[in-house]
């Protein structure tokens, strides 16, 4: 989709990897689930060195909101039980 993206003029592109920062350092219990990000964000840096026209925003909400959706949220969509 990078690539495709820089070929076809586009000028902000977001790739998709909320979760934790990959640039401050990556727990080593996780270093495996964060390859395939970690190769995404290298592309990306890549690509807009090489078309200047194509500029990126990474989203890094962090673990907190991946403990929180987890824990929280299902908890808000159960229905509540009636008596």
């Amino acid at each position: 989709m990078i690539d495709a993206a820089a070929e076809a003029g586009v000028k902000r592109f977001m790739p998709s990897e909320f979760g934790a920062d990959r640039r401050k350092g990556i727990h080593p219990d996780f270093e495996v689930l964060q390859q395939g990000k970690i190769r995404v964000f290298d592309h990306m840096v890549k690509k807009s060195q090489e078309n200047r026209s194509l500029t990126w925003t990474s989203l890094a909400t962090g673990p907190l909101l991946d403990w929180v959706s987890e824990t929280y949220i299902p908890l808000l969509e159960k229905k509540p039980k009636h008596r």
